[in-house]
């Protein structure tokens, strides 16, 4: 695989969905998919963007960390040879994880009339504001008030 065609974050800390969300509306970078893989015994969630043109494997694995960073997800899911939680199925709770129940993924995709694609300066802008927001430095690249669709 040498070209994506989305970016995706997993969001499974306690808060970390909700955190990411009110960021995303804010800066009205809404996903196109919105997989809740658990809501036991808090909410957890897949963000995944369609992007406007292909990215370049690193280019991408550099973007999503960053988007990563800047929103409280998970890291490791950058890799793309990393099975994701497909909407429909039903995973098993591994002990280490307390609290977790059996549940069924679900999806829910943006309900706009046309989808949006998102540019990759869109994405590194997001990364850029957020960071500006938690470190305060003015050093950041400042993000429009409204993100561009393709």
């Amino acid at each position: 695989m040498r070209l994506i065609r989305w970016h995706w974050l997993d969001l499974d800390d306690d808060r970390a969905a909700e955190r990411a969300e009110m960021a995303l509306d804010a800066a009205h970078f809404t996903p196109h998919l919105k997989v809740t893989t658990g809501r036991t015994p808090h909410l957890r969630r897949q963000f995944w963007w369609r992007l406007a043109e292909p990215c370049p494997l690193d280019r991408a694995r550099d973007l999503m960390r960053r988007l990563a960073a800047a929103l409280g997800a998970d890291p490791s899911p950058v890799i793309p040879s990393r099975v994701m939680r497909l909407a429909g199925s039903i995973p098993w709770p591994k002990s280490h994880k307390p609290g977790r129940v059996v549940e069924l993924v679900t999806l829910d995709a943006a309900r706009s009339g046309a989808v949006m694609l998102w540019q990759r300066r869109n994405v590194r802008r997001a990364c850029a504001k957020r960071q500006h927001d938690n470190s305060g430095s003015a050093e950041t690249a400042r993000a429009p008030r409204r993100w561009s669709p393709v």
